[in-house]
């Protein structure tokens, strides 16, 4: 009897044995592929900000440029209107000739 109780509990550890690493292989799979679609996901969604980066960044250059201009071209008329009323000033008599080339910034 005991002979056959060993034989039989023998019997029972290798097939608890045998079904650990089917259910071990079963999650070993499970987390392999669970891995590969979070690296497949994470790798989309990695791309997604790096596209939305360089739009972002595009924009960006893209505003400071215009800023640029539009602030050049202020800068121009402030000059030309500043010129303007130096030689209007010094026309009419109010300012010096030397004193107007001075705030003209002609030296």
């Amino acid at each position: 009897m005991d002979k056959r109780l060993a034989e039989e509990r023998a019997y029972v550890e290798g097939r608890f044995e045998d079904l650990k690493r089917y259910v071990d292989k079963l999650f070993a799979d499970m987390k392999s592929y669970v891995d590969g679609r979070l690296g497949e996901e994470r790798r989309y969604v990695d791309g997604r900000f790096a596209d939305m980066e360089s739009h972002v960044d595009g924009k960006f250059a893209e505003l400071r440029a215009y800023v640029d201009r539009r602030l050049d071209r202020l800068l121009a008329g402030y000059s030309s209107y500043q010129e303007f009323f130096m030689e209007y000033l010094t026309a009419e008599g109010l300012i010096e000739r030397g004193k107007a080339e001075l705030l003209k910034g002609g030296g």
